[in-house]
């Protein structure tokens, strides 16, 4: 084959090949405990290594805090974008008209 007379879908298929085996290779990876789980693994024996008062361990024991009122104010966001809806949905108020 001349390399200069490639055909276009033999490139094509040898990308779209590579870009599988990429793709099987990554997702073994992370089923067989590699990855993000072996990076968990380490940050919390790290943390476990650390004395109490150390701020890395402060933080961890504050995020769940964090999140669950993240969570709580995320919320009361949604009602008041909720709430702002309706009322510009709802027609006007003449407040200057008379009963």
């Amino acid at each position: 084959m001349n390399a200069k007379h490639t055909d276009p879908t033999v490139i094509a298929a040898a990308t779209f090949a590579g870009l599988i085996g990429l793709f099987l290779v990554a997702r073994s990876r992370t089923r067989s405990g590699g990855g993000a789980n072996m990076r968990e693994r380490a940050m919390r024996r790290m943390l476990r290594s650390m004395p109490d008062d150390a701020p890395p361990r402060l933080v961890a024991g504050i995020l769940p805090k964090l999140q669950e009122q993240n969570t709580q104010i995320l919320a009361l966001l949604e009602n008041q974008t909720r709430l702002i809806e309706a009322i510009i949905a709802s027609p006007p108020v003449d407040r200057d008209a008379k009963n």
